[in-house]
C-alpha cells in the first residue's frame, strides 16, 4: 500500500517536474525572443 502510493507519488512528481520544465523553457524562450 505505502509502496504502490510512493510509487504513483514519485511518477506523479516527476511528470509535473517535465511538465514545469518545459513551460519553464517555454517561458524563457519567450523572454528572450
Amino acid at each position: 500500500e505505502t509502496a504502490r502510493r510512493l510509487g504513483i507519488s514519485e511518477r506523479t512528481l516527476r511528470y509535473r517536474l517535465a511538465k514545469a520544465r518545459e513551460q519553464g523553457e517555454d517561458f524563457a524562450r519567450v523572454m528572450s525572443a
